[in-house]
């Protein structure tokens, strides 16, 4: 589901998107063993495919153009299933012709346990997540 409109003088263009991982894990089964039981999902994922392990999922995002140069596009991306989510705030700006700058914070969210707070590794009490990120690009087209 795609929208655009404008609000306070600027353009924003908003997504809400249902995804479904056919080969995701059921009931949110993220222990060692079930994934490794898992040989479709595991394979997709090695491969590149799949970038998910569940099998039910939403996302938002909006695209606002706070002016012709410089856009700011919050994203979120929410495991329907365990419930956890990963919360990105994208900004880029035209610097120059031909120059870019593009920044991203991600900030995962769940309980341990979860997909995106971190799910179980073989070592009790470890589990295997990520943290809050930066994300930074220069780029310049020739």
């Amino acid at each position: 589901l795609s929208y655009s409109w404008t609000w306070g003088g600027k353009n924003i263009s908003g997504v809400l998107e249902y995804y479904y991982n056919g080969f995701g894990q059921k009931d949110s089964a993220y222990s060692p063993e079930d994934l490794i039981s898992n040989r479709d999902l595991l394979q997709r994922l090695e491969r590149g495919e799949l970038f998910t392990i569940a099998r039910h999922y939403t996302a938002a995002s909006a695209t606002i153009e706070l002016t012709p140069l410089f856009l700011l596009i919050p994203n979120v991306f929410v495991n329907l299933e365990d419930p956890s989510a990963l919360v990105q705030l994208v900004a880029q700006y035209d610097w120059r012709q031909n120059l870019q700058v593009l920044a991203a914070v991600n900030i995962p969210t769940g309980s341990d346990g979860t997909e995106y707070g971190g799910i179980e590794s073989p070592i009790d009490g470890l589990y295997f997540s990520t943290d809050a990120s930066l994300f930074a690009q220069l780029a310049w087209y020739f």
